[in-house]
């Protein structure tokens, strides 16, 4: 028999909170359409039974907290509830997405929860710089989703970060590095056995050596900076351009198209050409970008500027420099 979505998460939260006790000794597990926790650890279960009404009214203060962040997931260890305080991750219901029989909304749901408890249980998940966090928790999720999936899904081509950099959306999640790290490793070695102490441990190594240091970042923001006003200005605010992007809008992707190769026109730096490039390897993308360049001969030099692009994309990048050790701040996470 097939397992509910709530079965998977119950699950998931069991076997993180035995493997991970510390990290889990407060847990409350919460998505955002219900007024009550679908898990909470046995230690904290008596405290929020004695506090329904403040849990209810957390919950509902954390709903709209992401709706205003159009975020999917959240986490933070510090959830204060009824006069203490918890460990939270809160999760919005049908994650959107596009998906196909290769990549699921379940695995996406799944990926999301796994990418918040990485944030709690992987030792730079919550982070001691800007980019390192999301590293930590999208090495956890994306090892976890090949331990559970396999590699013969179409997780890593859908799961696609390098909108959060080129649409402007948040560039600390920009962790396609990261991601494509976890897919080469997974050809290299057997994941599948790692116990989730040893996944754990894996996705910090990982993360460490995959994380993008600040002034990249800013460097990448600034470079689409210019095509992030076009977007805002023709087409909404962010969250209208995720939905337009996960309805795979004519007009939108035209508009994506059209800045994102000015860009590449103008700015022949490593990071920005693969960022660009990632972007369009996007399969909805990649799709318009195909019809647009047979049909509009505005966009008849994309394949030229892509392809010239693809030698940046395929070069190693430098690893970053070690970030000095500084107390982390608290997490919160848009997943």
């Amino acid at each position: 028999m097939q397992k509910s979505l709530t079965q998977i998460f119950n699950e998931t939260a069991e076997k993180a909170h035995d493997a991970f006790p510390l990290a889990f000794k407060a847990m409350v597990i919460f998505q955002t359409s219900a007024d009550a926790p679908l898990y909470v650890s046995p230690e904290f279960a008596e405290h929020l039974s004695k506090n329904i009404d403040a849990v209810r009214k957390a919950i509902r203060e954390t709903g709209s907290q992401m709706e205003r962040m159009n975020a999917v997931g959240l986490a933070t260890p510090y959830f204060p509830v009824g006069g203490t305080v918890a460990q939270m991750i809160a999760l919005q219901d049908n994650p959107p997405g596009i998906f196909t029989n290769g990549y699921t909304q379940e695995m996406r749901a799944v990926y999301v929860l796994d990418h918040e408890i990485g944030h709690h249980v992987v030792k730079s998940g919550r982070g001691a710089g800007r980019h390192l966090g999301e590293a930590a928790a999208d090495a956890y999720a994306s090892l976890r989703h090949i331990q559970r999936y396999g590699q013969a899904t179409d997780f890593f081509n859908y799961v696609n970060k390098s909108y959060m950099v080129v649409l402007g959306h948040s560039s600390i999640h920009y962790t396609m590095d990261t991601m494509m790290r976890v897919k080469e490793l997974a050809w290299e070695q057997d994941i599948s056995k790692l116990s989730l102490q040893e996944t754990a441990q894996l996705a910090d190594r990982l993360a460490q050596e995959c994380q993008l240091e600040a002034r990249k970042l800013d460097k990448l923001n600034w470079a689409f900076s210019g095509a992030v006003k076009v977007y805002q200005e023709k087409l909404g605010t962010k969250q209208d351009i995720v939905n337009k992007t996960y309805a795979q809008d004519p007009a939108a992707y035209e508009v994506f198209l059209r800045e994102t190769l000015k860009v590449m026109r103008a700015n022949t730096d490593a990071d920005v050409q693969r960022a660009a490039y990632e972007f369009f390897s996007y399969p909805p993308m990649k799709e318009f970008t195909e019809k647009a360049v047979a049909t509009i001969d505005e966009f008849r030099d994309a394949p030229v500027l892509i392809a010239a692009a693809r030698k940046f994309a395929e070069a190693p990048r430098v690893p970053e420099p070690p970030l000095s050790a500084r107390k982390p701040p608290p997490v919160i996470d848009r997943g």
